[in-house]
This record gives C-alpha cells, structure tokens and sequence, in this order.
C-alpha cells in the first residue's frame, strides 16, 4: 500500500517576498572620496541583504506581517529540548538535538549544522561533556568549530540561550526577477544627495519543519 510522503510537490511553490533597500548620499561626500565612496556603499547594500537573509532565517519573530518564517522559525518558538537552568546545557541535550531530527526520519547529510549566537557559542566552548572531562562540547576556533562532528555557523539571529540543529537542504533560498539597483541623482538634488536604491524578491521555503530542532 502507498501511503503520502512528508513532502508533497504542492509545498515546493514559493513565495517570493520584496526585499529593498535605499540609502541617500551626500555628494559632497563622494566628491571628496572620489569613487570609492560608491564602491563602499554598494558594498553595504550587500551586506544588508545578506543581514536580512540571515534574520529570516534564524530569527524567532517574523519580519514583516505577510513574511513566512524561516528554517528555524519553528523550532525556536516551540524548542524540541529546553534546559531547566538558566546558562547552563548538557551534553545529553545536545545530543537530544540531533536525535529529535533523527527521530523524525530526515536523513543527516553533509548539509547538517548547528547554529547559536557568539554567546551561546562561548557558553558551549567552556561547558565539559562530562563533570572533570577534557573536551567540551564545542571546539575549535569560531571559524572553525564543531560540535559532534558538525560545523557550527554562528550569528546573532538565533536568540541569546538557544541552539538550533538542522539539515539545511530542507531550507530553500532563492532570488527571483532581477536585482534592480538604481543611482538616483535627481529626486534629492536640493539637497546635494544621491540616492542608491535596490528592489528585488526573495523566498525562503522550508520543505520539512522536522529537519530542524
């Protein structure tokens, strides 16, 4: 007997959502620097989208009232595992992270992460496995650091005091259209600016909630 299957082609439709931003220049100011002053703020506007990309992501509130939550919008607003003590974690509940997914009968691939903010990051850094044990339960560098194995991505999306675990396959992320960016030296010519302003649409569709805890 064939029974449906957790992912049906019908959630595989996304929604794309508008993402801008618009950042006013004084000419002055890229007179004096010359042309790197543009340089530095098409880099911002980069940065900016990649910021947002992130808190849509990891964050635990939605960013706008029509927006979809991210991977792990979910798993934050109902934790698979909660810690009884303010500050502290347990090897066992890092594990029951992971198990949680398992459990669910996602496969754990090459794409599976944890995710914390700096904070949580250093907590787990100083936390022991076990009482008088010589490893903690992250290690390595902050570019670097694994926790079982898997590679931690640290940002300050996640809320202070949570880990996430996830197989991140199950997120897409995707641009849709064209990145429209437009230099706009007239709207605010009496007041000497030049305006950069970037429109384009993104969506974030988490395909299996369960492949994040």
């Amino acid at each position: 007997v064939l029974i449906d299957s957790q992912i049906s082609m019908s959630s595989l439709t996304p929604t794309p959502k508008r993402v801008g931003i618009t950042i006013p220049v004084s000419n002055t100011a890229i007179d004096e620097a010359n042309y790197s002053l543009q340089d530095i703020v098409l880099g911002q506007i980069q940065q900016a989208v990649a910021n947002m990309l992130n808190k849509w992501s990891f964050g635990k509130t939605l960013l706008a009232n029509n927006a979809n939550g991210g991977c792990m919008y979910a798993a934050l607003n109902s934790p698979a595992v909660t810690t009884a003590t303010v500050g502290a974690v347990t090897w066992g509940e890092v594990l029951n992270l992971e198990s949680s997914v398992m459990a669910s009968g996602v496969i754990i691939d090459a794409t599976a992460a944890f995710v914390c903010s700096s904070s949580m990051l250093a907590l787990l850094k100083a936390t022991p496995k076990e009482t008088n044990a010589a490893q903690f339960i992250a290690e390595g560098n902050a570019a670097n650091c694994t926790i079982d194995g898997f590679p931690v991505f640290v940002t300050e999306d996640v809320p202070t005091g949570y880990l996430g675990f996830g197989v991140f396959q199950y997120n897409l992320l995707g641009q849709f259209g064209e990145a429209r960016l437009i230099v706009d030296p007239y709207t605010m010519a009496t007041k000497n600016q030049t305006r950069f302003t970037l429109n384009t649409r993104w969506a974030n569709l988490v395909m299996r909630s369960a492949a994040f805890a």
